[in-house]
């Protein structure tokens, strides 16, 4: 498609939020859809989308990509995407998640507004960003956790008993939804926009190549009411025991913990990467938490190196934490990590069984492995 052409549907759509696109924002995940259908499949079907600060993009359940690339809101990037193969005839429906901070970071200068448009041909029909779509404020996610890093945004918290990301997946659109916010194109702090100006990231899913070890000690005291895992967890990892272990860790099985106990385990990734996480559970009752920490160095215990977030300069935190759902949790994390060790700390669960996986591997870094 031509600038022209591309341009002109731009125009035509508008910048959607749930509530006031001027309001006071913090650490906020929105979630979107668009239901449609077609006669045919079309031989082509371009997409253009961008989101203040950050999206992620699905289509038929299917992961597309994420963006946009780092900018200025008077010049925001978008990003383009052919959608053909994702689409089908009959039923189709978008997805789409977004997230705003609500603050600058050394990454993202805030301008007090947050919000999603997009656009594309689909065949003959548009796809445009206004009012037909749907949206909410995520229910699942906890607003008040801590800063991964004074650099960073906020760490992940997530009830999987408030979402179970099934509007993603499924084909049932969903109800209850809220009415969107509408405003058009090129209202402030968007200007204008622009094509990305560097390639978009990789699309590709890792599995964790091995189990280097397991861990067993009791819980902090504050292991559920505080704000900031890494910084419990930094205080209980110090009375955990580690004991060496092999094999794959494609899927794990974890023994209960018991009540005000923890289990861990470290995965090793194999390779430097960045990403963000997969995971699934089996044979849950629901309100279990797994905490998720990601490490370079392991101590000679084979037990993670971890910092006292409340100490260290940049305050890092790097850990989420996902709260289980019912029988069976499907989650896709949403802030990129890069976990080349993996140290995953279920608290109070009876036998579970779970598949990590590191999804849309992002980039390799050249850098060495260290091991302690």
């Amino acid at each position: 498609m031509d600038k022209f052409s591309m341009f002109s549907l731009l125009e035509k759509a508008s910048w959607i939020w749930v509530g006031t696109i001027h309001e006071d924002l913090h650490n906020d995940y929105a979630d979107f859809r668009y239901d449609f259908s077609l006669a045919v499949r079309p031989k082509s079907a371009p997409f253009y989308i961008t989101a203040d600060q950050c999206y992620m993009l699905y289509l038929n359940g299917r992961y597309v990509c994420r963006g946009p690339a780092r900018g200025f809101q008077n010049k925001w990037a978008f990003d383009e995407v052919d959608l053909v193969s994702y689409l089908r005839q009959g039923h189709n429906w978008i997805s789409v998640r977004v997230y705003n901070a609500g603050v600058g970071t050394f990454q993202y200068i805030h301008q007090k507004a947050a919000g999603l448009i997009c656009t594309g041909l689909a065949g003959r029909h548009e796809i445009i960003s206004n009012g037909s779509w749907i949206g909410r404020r995520s229910p699942a996610y906890r607003k008040d956790t801590a800063r991964l890093s004074l650099q960073l945004n906020f760490l992940e918290w997530f009830d999987a008993r408030e979402d179970d990301q099934s509007w993603i997946y499924s084909k049932r659109k969903p109800s209850g939804w809220d009415r969107l916010v509408v405003k058009p194109f090129g209202r402030m702090p968007w200007h204008t926009l622009e094509p990305r100006g560097i390639p978009n990231l990789s699309n590709s899913v890792l599995i964790y190549s091995k189990i280097v070890s397991r861990g067993y000690g009791p819980c902090g005291a504050d292991y559920k009411s505080g704000n900031n895992p890494a910084a419990t967890w930094y205080r209980e990892q110090k009375k955990v025991e580690w004991v060496p272990l092999g094999g794959r860790a494609a899927d794990i099985a974890i023994p209960a913990s018991g009540k005000r106990k923890l289990r861990a385990v470290i995965l090793d990734m194999g390779r430097p990467t960045i990403g963000t996480l997969l995971i699934e559970t089996f044979g849950v009752e629901g309100g279990e938490i797994i905490d998720f920490f990601f490490c370079e160095v392991l101590n000679k215990d084979l037990g993670p190196v971890i910092l006292n977030p409340e100490e260290v300069g940049s305050r890092m935190a790097m850990s989420l934490r996902l709260i289980l759902g019912g029988e069976t949790t499907r989650h896709e994390s949403f802030q990129m990590r890069a976990p080349l060790r993996g140290d995953y700390r279920p608290k109070y669960n009876p036998p579970t069984s779970f598949s990590p996986e590191v999804a849309r591997d992002r980039l390799s870094p050249a850098s060495q492995r260290l091991f302690y």
